[in-house]
């Protein structure tokens, strides 16, 4: 399965034991498998770096309400310490952190259309990986230029269709 073996690149773990491939030295990375990450349901959302428009003030209360099919619940770091190499931020001129992001690929991000709206030059974004706080930047993040923005063809801003970038 395609995806399957998108995310075992993303997320590698040995074969054989529980210790974590590591991208940054290669330690452990002879074999990349699949895993399972478990999503901290009890986390509270830090509702200053992520204001939450539902009222939920936890992982586990977004999960279980009706809205969760609309909303999931999201995944924190916290769970799994090498997801913060995939995680990103989009970072625009004066305005700051717009929008969350993964990192798919070396050179692809994925992230919300939505984000793009009114703002399309890529001379104003920057991609920021490995940046788990706003408030305290890693000594690990790195900081790149955006190429180009590619919005879903079938976007349509009305009803939120099709919202990726």
């Amino acid at each position: 399965m395609k995806s399957s073996a998108a995310v075992s690149r993303l997320l590698p773990t040995c074969s054989g034991s529980n210790a974590a491939c590591d991208p940054r030295n290669n330690i452990n990375c002879s074999r990349c498998e699949p895993i399972s990450l478990e999503l901290c349901m009890n986390l509270p959302y830090n509702l200053t770096s992520y204001p939450n428009y539902l009222g939920h003030l936890s992982q586990r209360e977004s999960s279980v309400s009706w809205e969760s099919s609309l909303f999931p619940a999201l995944v924190q770091t916290g769970c799994y310490q090498y997801l913060m190499f995939y995680a990103c931020t989009l970072l625009s001129g004066q305005s700051g952190h717009v929008c969350g992001c993964v990192l798919i690929a070396r050179r692809w991000a994925l992230t919300v259309a939505h984000c793009f709206e009114g703002r399309e030059n890529t001379d104003l974004w920057k991609v920021v990986l490995g940046l788990t706080n706003l408030d305290h930047p890693s000594s690990h993040s790195q900081s790149r230029g955006v190429r180009s923005i590619i919005v879903h063809p079938r976007y349509n801003r009305a009803v939120v269709d099709y919202d990726i970038s």
